[in-house]
């Protein structure tokens, strides 16, 4: 029995038809959003489960005891107990890296907006005020990428155009990827005190919660741009405002938050402040993608 409850995937057309093409007696789920007794009672006889951003853990296993595959729906697994489901013996069905150009060009989109300073010039122009202010070109500034995984792989790649000095962290020996991208791996402090523009591409767990905080950002180069393509968890989101009040940030651009909606006008007031509300993953494409990502999983576990 395969059961959807990834509400994301449930609403795309498109992905729905190509599962039932596949697997006609699939059933989607219809109850309330992020209902617990309901999504409980609807996966308590299911085999196979394609979920997204809901939380799969010990307890929700519990209700799942015929449960064998979580095909998973979306790049972050930060939402599924790994140990929970090595325990029971439940295979995992994920593909990390399938919406990479879509968070790579968001990435990029908001590098160069903040350098040539095209939201504060444009929104003040909708406000009737004509600032002059053309910002600075990119080439030979230094960019540094924080996770090099394949987000931030693919940020150097398309980056390599704009003639800049990319240096990047990753926890894992990225040595082989960076030396094809022209890339230098270097220490966090060495980002910290080289970087004109920081984005971030790591995932959110323990050891990264809070870990872009006051202390982070008063180590960084004066006048560094921050991006967030990457997790809300990873930011101390009071930190960054006051670093932006006090002008020890030039600006933050972000895609994620925490919590999500992210309404709080304390930071989305503020002119050297532009979000977008985690739209990184979401072009017609990368959805497409991480659709059929999990389509597959199913598919495999089926033929073997």
């Amino acid at each position: 029995m395969i059961k959807v409850i990834a509400s994301s995937f449930i609403k795309n057309e498109t992905l729905v038809q190509e599962l039932l093409q596949l697997f006609p007696s699939a059933i989607l789920y219809s109850g309330p959003e992020n209902h617990l007794p309901a999504l409980h009672n609807f996966c308590s006889d299911a085999e196979v489960l394609l979920v997204g951003r809901e939380i799969i853990d010990e307890e929700f296993l519990s209700f799942c005891p015929k449960l064998k595959l979580v095909a998973k729906y979306g790049v972050g697994i930060d939402n599924i107990d790994l140990h929970a489901l090595e325990k029971k013996g439940i295979q995992l069905g994920w593909t990390g890296g399938v919406n990479k150009r879509s968070v790579a060009e968001l990435t990029i989109g908001f590098l160069l907006s903040a350098a040539h300073n095209t939201f504060i010039t444009g929104n003040k122009l909708k406000n009737g005020y004509w600032y002059k202010n053309g910002g600075i070109c990119v080439e030979k500034k230094t960019l540094g990428i924080i996770g090099f995984g394949n987000i931030g792989t693919e940020v150097a790649k398309l980056m390599q155009a704009f003639g800049m000095n990319i240096i990047a962290h990753d926890i894992l020996d990225k040595s082989k990827e960076a030396q094809e991208l022209g890339v230098r791996m270097c220490s966090l402090n060495e980002i910290q005190k080289e970087a004109d523009f920081i984005t971030l591409h790591i995932p959110y767990t323990p050891e990264t919660k809070g870990m872009i905080n006051e202390q982070f950002i008063n180590s960084c180069k004066k006048g560094m741009i921050l991006i967030n393509c990457a997790r809300g968890e990873i930011i101390n989101t009071e930190d960054i405002i006051a670093a932006l009040g006090m002008g020890k940030l030039a600006g933050y651009y972000a895609d994620a938050y925490e919590p999500e909606p992210y309404s709080d006008s304390r930071l989305i007031s503020k002119e050297n402040f532009y979000g977008t509300p985690h739209i990184g993953g979401n072009s017609v494409e990368a959805v497409l993608n991480m659709g059929r990502s999990a389509i597959n999983h199913i598919k495999n576990y089926y033929q073997k």
